[in-house]
């Protein structure tokens, strides 16, 4: 006859008291918001290149663009859609220039885009270049109207300061100032605001 050996049993029960989550729930946390604190501290010491989204644009943005902002690798999908979009019937505007609930209701109907419907548009397209926008771009004050149209932008507005801007104005006045404007370059100015005050 075979004769059982115990020990294991003490030894398995044990086991699984240990394994048990709620005896170590704050070790856990503890250990937890120790590897938050040495990961968030290992990307402020890395070499500048190395942190995630410090590499610049490629594809579709010049390599050698004066673009209005930097654009994380996370975000390129959405700045190449967007662009890709954009520009297929217009100038691409920087999204700095309209409050991010503006973008929203710009995204909102791809069918009705100023009376226009946008080809090619479909979800994913607009996720991404939501992504974009609504990261470049800048809440507007509660209460504040939305302005669909950037003459009516405040954010507009603030970034040219001493322009007189014309009436009627559309998204192609913008090379009567940024001659590279098509290229999503609005930093390069006409000589005549080169040397403004």
């Amino acid at each position: 006859m075979r004769q059982k050996f115990s020990g294991l049993k003490g030894f398995h029960h044990g086991f699984r008291s240990w394994l048990n989550p709620g005896r170590y729930r704050g070790l856990l946390l503890l250990g937890m918001i120790s590897l938050s604190v040495i990961l968030g501290w290992s990307l402020t010491v890395l070499p500048p290149g190395m942190a995630q989204g410090a590499e610049l644009t490629k594809g579709k943005v010049p390599p050698n663009s004066a673009m209005v902002d930097p654009v994380p690798t996370r975000y390129q999908p959405g700045l190449e859609s967007y662009l890709e979009t954009c520009r297929s019937c217009h100038i691409a505007l920087p999204p700095e220039v309209l409050p991010t609930e503006s973008w929203r209701e710009i995204l909102r109907k791809p069918d009705n885009h100023y009376g226009v419907s946008i080809p090619n548009f479909n979800r994913f397209t607009q996720l991404l270049i939501w992504d974009y926008v609504s990261t470049f771009s800048r809440p507007s004050p509660p209460d504040a109207p939305i302005p669909l149209y950037v003459e009516k932008s405040r954010y507009f507005k603030v970034l040219h300061p001493r322009v007189t801007l014309p009436s009627g104005m559309s998204s192609k006045s913008c090379v009567i100032c940024h001659p590279k404007a098509l290229d999503f370059d609005f930093r390069s100015l006409t000589a005549e605001w080169q040397s403004a005050p």
